[in-house]
């Protein structure tokens, strides 16, 4: 298994821009002072490093504390990308997943909000959900689009407090 000692052996770690840097590579592709990862199939870095992939999070969590994580690592603002030590928390499952961006497939634009078109709640036709605990929980049926996203977001700070990505933004935008 990959030690502290031996990850800063071969890697340096920028905690301002979140880079890993190759001090030692441990493949012939790469020379020492390049930037080390690869993004994986869901945009997370990767990095390689005697001969076994590791999430770029977890190999900076080793790097600065000294012993891998024993749960998921949290891009706070929700950047895969953005490995900067101050973006990066220990979370849960259910916080991690919390923490995340608006599927692919919404159609209101907003986060938990759904436009229910078939049945008689036409004169309320936005709904606001979440998912707690992997179960789906209904907030109720609203008339405009942002009484269902206030419902949402209020909910969210509740239940999930600093997961809830309305308290991830603040955060967000109170480091910048």
């Amino acid at each position: 298994m990959l030690t502290a000692e031996r990850l800063r052996h071969v890697i340096t770690y920028d905690p301002e821009n979140g880079d890993l840097i190759w001090l030692r590579p441990t493949a012939n592709r790469h020379k020492p002072g390049d930037i080390a990862g690869s993004l994986n199939g869901k945009g997370r870095l990767v990095v390689m490093i005697d001969g076994i992939n590791y999430q770029a999070g977890r190999l900076i969590w080793l790097y600065v504390t000294g012993a891998f994580p024993d749960c998921f690592i949290d891009h706070e603002n929700r950047i895969k990308t953005d490995n900067r030590w101050k973006n990066l928390r220990k979370a849960t499952p259910v916080q991690n997943g919390q923490n995340r961006l608006m599927h692919i497939n919404n159609t209101s634009g907003e986060t938990g909000v759904t436009i229910d078109t078939r049945h008689a709640a036409r004169h309320k036709p936005y709904v606001a959900r979440l998912q707690l605990n992997g179960k789906n929980k209904y907030l109720g049926n609203y008339a405009t689009l942002e009484e269902a996203k206030q419902a949402r977001e209020k909910a969210e700070l509740e239940l999930f407090g600093e997961f809830s990505p309305l308290a991830t933004k603040e955060m967000t935008d109170a480091h910048n």
